[in-house]
């Protein structure tokens, strides 16, 4: 493999890392968030940046009888950092061929 090569495998597996640290932060955001709606905490979900109409949108979903972020959502994200861990985990086993 030639440098180039494994310069450009080395961004693609970065940002293939970084991806799925901004999953996860959105996993533990969208947790956090679900228990501010549960506590009736609008000034916790604005300090996670969640804005007044996201807020609002989130606050009918839960009055309605549905979890403001079900499990639904965490399964598809879960779901997405297996499919990627499995392309970084290719690309390496790959390189080391």
């Amino acid at each position: 493999m030639s440098t180039g090569e494994r310069s450009e495998l080395m961004i693609t597996i970065r940002s293939f890392q970084r991806l799925i640290m901004r999953i996860r932060r959105a996993q533990w955001l969208m947790q956090l968030a679900n228990r501010a709606l549960k506590a009736g905490s609008d000034a916790s979900l604005m300090d996670f940046g969640y804005s007044a109409e996201h807020i609002a949108h989130l606050r009918a979903r839960m009055l309605s009888g549905q979890c403001p972020f079900g499990l639904s959502a965490f399964r598809r994200n879960q779901e997405l950092i297996g499919r990627l861990q499995k392309e970084i985990d290719r690309l390496v086993s790959g390189a080391v061929a």
